[in-house]
Order: structure tokens, then C-alpha cells, then sequence
């Protein structure tokens, strides 16, 4: 069936008034967004035992942010009593009486050679 016949045949269903409603009512889209106010603001209490948690940035030459514990941040940005003093694609910097701690998305990958045993064949 060509995307026009599946067009053709949706919109006959739809014109002829066929009830397609109740066989639809059980069914949930997955792209549409939540609901206006079932969306919190507040960090869940799981992320407060975590502690910080870095979820995504975003670098772009016009603006740098984060989303740490579902809420965003920019830099100079205070994150409880830490500041915020640099933003890359992969890490945020912050800075908390004088002292700095990096949040990562990813961790830091090392490579080393692999030591192969020279008895196998």
C-alpha cells in the first residue's frame, strides 16, 4: 500500500464517521509530552542522596548549559553553595570555597596497551 492509499484510506474512515475512538482510547502516545503540571521542578530525593548529577549540556558559540539534577544551569550559575565556572561538551567545572570538582557525563577513558602473552598461539 503506497503512503498516498494509506492517506486515502485514513481520511475515508475519518469522513465517513466511523467511531474509531474507543479502539484508540486505550492506546498512549509515546512522543507526546507530559501532561501541563504533572511535571515537577524539584529534583527527586534519590538525586539528593547522589548528590550532584550531571544529565546533559549543551555547547553551542552562542550559549553554554547544564541540566544537573533536572534543573538548568548556566555559567556563573550557583548549584547549592557551589558556582559554576566552566561548561564543556562532556563536563562541568564548579567551584565551592576555592576548591574545584568537575561533574562528568561520561567517565574518563585511559587507554593502555594490551599486554599479550607471548606462551599462546
Amino acid at each position: 500500500m503506497t503512503v498516498f492509499e494509506r492517506i486515502l484510506t485514513v481520511t475515508v474512515i475519518a469522513a465517513s464517521g466511523i467511531n474509531t475512538v474507543p479502539v484508540l482510547a486505550g492506546m498512549v502516545d509515546p512522543t507526546q509530552p507530559p501532561a501541563w503540571g504533572s511535571v515537577t521542578t524539584t529534583p527527586p530525593a534519590t538525586a539528593k542522596k547522589r548528590g550532584l548529577q550531571l544529565q546533559t549540556t549543551l555547547v553551542s558559540p552562542g550559549r553554554r548549559m547544564a541540566i544537573i539534577n533536572g534543573r538548568s544551569y548556566s555559567v556563573g550559575s550557583r548549584v547549592g553553595t557551589a558556582t559554576i565556572t566552566e561548561i564543556k561538551p562532556f563536563e562541568v567545572t564548579l567551584e565551592r570555597a576555592g576548591k574545584k570538582t568537575s561533574l562528568r557525563l561520561l567517565p574518563k577513558i585511559s587507554k593502555s596497551p594490551v599486554k599479550m602473552n607471548k606462551d599462546k598461539k
